[in-house]
């Protein structure tokens, strides 16, 4: 259980890190292009429009496949009554709930990819 928090933790700290790190190199390429006067180019996409709708739709379905799981797992303690979780049941409650973050997690990314390849195409019209 401990070991999966600080996997957790660490994975959300590698990816703070890279979000600043990505942010501080645009603004130094938008600092070079100000000091040269030069119009600053559009932010480009990372992902094409099509894996932007595939991250979408992965995510909708790892987002229904861990609810679903979660659900039967929910009514299954419900009908035997069983008030502590054994150790079994932690681990089950645990994996649809990664499911779920990893569902919501792809759904996010693909709408800001679609936003960015909107607005980018927007841009070079």
């Amino acid at each position: 259980m401990i070991s999966l928090i600080l996997v957790y933790v660490t994975a959300v700290l590698v990816s703070i890190v890279l979000e600043r790190q990505e942010r501080r190199h645009c603004f130094n390429i938008e600092l070079e292009y100000r000091l040269l006067q030069k119009p600053v180019p559009p932010k480009r996409p990372k992902l094409p429009r099509l894996e932007s709708w595939l991250n979408i739709a992965v995510g909708v379905l790892l987002l229904m496949l861990g609810a679903l799981f979660l659900w039967t797992l929910f009514s299954v303690i419900s009908n035997h009554q069983l008030t502590p979780l054994k150790p079994m049941e932690r681990d089950a409650l645990m994996g649809g709930a990664v499911f779920v973050a990893a569902g919501l997690a792809l759904i996010i990314l693909g709408a800001k990819s679609l936003k960015l390849n909107s607005d980018y195409e927007r841009a070079n019209r």
